[in-house]
């Protein structure tokens, strides 16, 4: 093995001696290795779907060590790379070297510092992979419409049951049901059950100029903010006489709720629902309804025995069976509510009852119902010993969303990509002087950022939109000052002065391009705003809002095309005498 090593050194060192000075093909292969590990580290992560309940799974390489256990390995591969490129120092020694060996040299650096600093990205790949096989997005969207149906049958309090979740069939899926008995009109029908009132109206809709709405009043019953500043007003218009249609008994047919994952999901890969969450109430209604006007109980029996099965495989809390859920909700005649469950683990909850156990329960799940507020009567002489835990099968749906929606193009990959590059800039400086004018350069930028800092403390300068400018221009004056600076033009100057301004010149490089765009932005922004004023209504977006994410990749390439213009500069400084 040692002269395998020695004989792929010697090759390099032949052929391609920057490679060789580098080690770049060790490290390559070398992190390549570790990122395989960790890829099938955090591919068989989600093996243990409890880790979707537990964590918040895109952020989950922090909480189980897999950042930090990365960051140590990082250290320690590049300390060994450090020491290796530290024995010898063409540049420092004077040996001929291209202005292309030099920019070579940076890019290289940059280069290791990325693969040898980002193993956690691999470990999101892999365990983002294994989801995306195992439980895809239609997989997803496929359980989750059908755990929200079932859920339906989960009755775990009277609010989803009543009469004015009802959203189909027509007319109810263009009324409005109010139930504050302040603002019912009682001269006019409406319906009663216990001591809730329920009074049904059609609804009115107006347009009008923002400007012009008055405040909200016992008819509004809700308002849509449109564009060219019109208001969308929705109100309660004329009283809607349902007696003959309905009764006010809790049924499973007026449930409308969208248990889990939200009235309105986006799910991955798509875009956001068209239609507002009215609709989205209205089409599980429908769903629901539609089961129950066809009363098969065998289609309804696969859609419990279905939901437990994929309850049990993802270990979900419950006490209940198919056969005895069936029993419970299966009432054709009118599909009645003629039960209510808690909705918690069987452990937060009680043993499995037996039939003979129920009867004795009720009554101490009829005091805790009171005790928690829930006092309906219907209510308390309906609930039974059975649980089911849909919190936790709601954090299930939203962990397995969240790993497959997650991307590292979000913030990752462009922290990843700064840190390497920063890091290659600051051992870029170092090799073409040293440590101690780097410590110097530090200082100095640490000094100057001070007394900017006093400057505007002292002038007043960081009041309104005009000193944010003003700021900005101080600064960009300040690093245009230092960047010019670090040219060899100017010989009345000692080397050391300079070789401090070419190490700022190089680390301050990126931000300094960001802080032009930053002031273009500021004085676009000001011009719309006074454009604004004289009635202009077309595009407002900046530079930055234009580039979006994009600029990363933007200061990124400007950021290197500098390096590799500044060689030059860097050696004309190597060559000057050293005095």
């Amino acid at each position: 093995m040692k002269n395998f090593i020695q004989r792929v050194n010697h090759y390099f060192l032949e052929r391609y001696p920057l490679l060789w000075n580098t080690r770049l093909y060790w490290m390559l292969i070398s992190c390549a290795l570790v990122h395989g590990c960790f890829y099938l580290f955090g591919y068989y992560t989600f093996r243990n779907t409890e880790l979707f309940k537990r964590y918040n799974a895109p952020e989950l390489f922090i909480e189980n060590g897999a950042l930090l256990l990365s960051i140590v390995i990082s250290v320690l591969i590049l300390v060994v790379w450090l020491l290796v490129l530290f024995r010898n120092n063409v540049f420092k020694n004077f040996y001929p070297t291209r202005k292309r060996h030099l920019f070579g040299s940076f890019f290289i650096y940059f280069l290791v510092f990325a693969v040898a600093t980002t193993f956690y990205i691999s470990y999101i790949a892999g365990y983002k992979q294994f989801v995306a096989q195992h439980y895809p997005t239609s997989w997803l969207k496929t359980k989750r419409e059908q755990a929200n149906l079932a859920a339906a049958f989960l009755p775990f309090s009277m609010d989803a049951y009543t009469i004015n979740n009802k959203r189909y069939p027509a007319p109810f899926d263009t009324l409005y049901c109010e139930t504050d008995e302040r603002n019912i009109d009682f001269s006019k029908p409406y319906l009663t059950r216990d001591k809730d009132e329920y009074q049904f109206y059609s609804i009115g809709k107006k347009v009008i100029r923002q400007l012009d709405a008055a405040p909200a009043d016992e008819r509004e019953i809700n308002r849509e903010l449109l564009a060219d500043s019109l208001l969308t007003i929705y109100y309660k218009d004329a009283v809607a006489d349902v007696s003959g249609l309905v009764n006010t008994v809790p049924s499973f047919y007026n449930y409308s709720r969208r248990h889990f994952g939200g009235d309105i999901t986006r799910y991955p890969g798509e875009e956001a629902p068209a239609y507002d969450e009215e609709g989205r109430w209205r089409d599980i209604n429908k769903n629901v309804y539609d089961l129950l006007q066809r009363n098969r109980p065998e289609e309804i029996k696969k859609l419990l025995s279905g939901f437990l099965e994929f309850s049990r495989v993802f270990k979900i809390s419950t006490n209940l069976t198919a056969s005895r859920w069936f029993e419970l909700m299966y009432h054709p005649q009118d599909f009645k509510v003629t039960y209510f469950i808690s909705n918690s683990s069987v452990e937060a909850f009680s043993p499995n009852p037996s039939d003979t156990a129920v009867a004795t329960a009720v009554a101490v799940d009829a005091a805790t119902a009171v005790a928690g507020g829930d006092s309906d009567p219907y209510y308390i002489k309906h609930k039974i010993n059975y649980c089911f835990d849909a919190y936790d099968l709601s954090r299930l749906f939203t962990g397995i969303e969240r790993v497959l929606d997650f991307s590292v193009f979000d913030l990752i990959i462009y922290v990843a990509i700064w840190v390497a590059f920063a890091l290659a800039c600051i051992l870029f400086a170092f090799r073409i002087t040293n440590l101690r004018l780097l410590l110097f350069s530090g200082i100095t930028a640490a000094v100057i950022g001070i007394l900017i800092a006093l400057i505007i403390l002292m002038l007043g300068l960081a009041n309104g939109r005009e000193g944010e400018k003003t700021i900005a221009y101080l600064v960009f004056v300040v690093g245009t000052m230092i960047l010019l600076g670090s040219v060899p033009i100017f010989r009345l100057r000692r080397k050391s002065i300079q070789g401090i301004l070419i190490n700022i010149s190089l680390v301050g490089i990126v931000p300094y391009f960001l802080l032009i765009l930053l002031i273009i932005s500021l004085h676009q922004r000001d011009y719309y705003h006074s454009m604004s004023a004289n009635g202009y209504s077309g595009s407002r977006d900046t530079i930055l809002e234009v580039l979006g994410v994009y600029w990363n990749y933007v200061l990124l390439a400007l950021g290197f095309l500098f390096m590799m213009v500044y060689t030059a500069v860097i050696r004309r400084w190597r060559a000057l005498p050293e005095w």
